[in-house]
């Protein structure tokens, strides 16, 4: 019932592009649940950062993964290069990921998580990030993610290229593609997300 409720979340759009950070630093204990440690994930969306949202003709909201407390004591790796492009903002609230889904035209997200859950609930479009190294979908599950979302897989060859292009789409352009992807996102869900049942 609460994913279901999840479409009702926001009426204003007030990101033009949402980016839902799963990044969240845990000292030495990394590998086990994301299979990579701070450094190597921070580089990630650095990368990110650098060679996509920097170059999008649109503003992007960063959504930091919210802590209760900072690991290091230095600042920020990630947040220092978003300092560094006017496109890109930063959401400093620690509000759930799932209160804000419905206040985005887009949703960018990376990681098989509960945070992609609530955004593909929500029924705004949404991208996801899928990393060859970091949680990656099953194999059987990349073909329905490809169909029901926008799927974009880091590691092929001019991915993140073609992740740049869809992002500077007019937002009429990419409910159109989305809306064209309704019934193999509605099987996704069935099988993936929550039932009917």
């Amino acid at each position: 019932k609460r994913y279901k409720r999840q479409e009702k979340i926001g009426i204003h759009k007030k990101y033009s592009i949402l980016f839902l950070s799963n990044r969240l630093y845990r000292g030495n204990d990394g590998g086990i649940s994301v299979w990579v440690n701070d450094f190597e994930f921070s580089q990630l969306e650095i990368s990110l950062i650098k060679k996509v949202f920097s170059k999008v003709n649109k503003t992007i909201f960063y959504k930091p993964y919210p802590s209760s407390f900072d690991r290091y004591l230095e600042s920020d790796p990630v947040l220092e290069e978003i300092y560094k492009y006017k496109n890109l903002k930063i959401i400093y609230n620690k509000q759930d990921a799932r209160y804000l889904t419905g206040n985005s035209k887009l949703l960018v997200c990376c990681i098989a998580s509960s945070t992609l859950s609530w955004a593909i609930m929500s029924k705004t479009p949404v991208v996801f990030i899928n990393f060859a190294n970091i949680a990656p979908l099953r194999k059987d599950a990349v073909e329905i993610f490809n169909k029901g979302l926008f799927l974009f897989n880091y590691d092929d060859k001019h991915s993140m290229q073609n992740l740049k292009k869809l992002l500077s789409l007019p937002y009429s352009h990419i409910n159109e593609l989305w809306k064209q992807k309704f019934f193999h996102r509605k099987k996704l869900i069935q099988n993936y997300i929550s039932s009917d049942i």
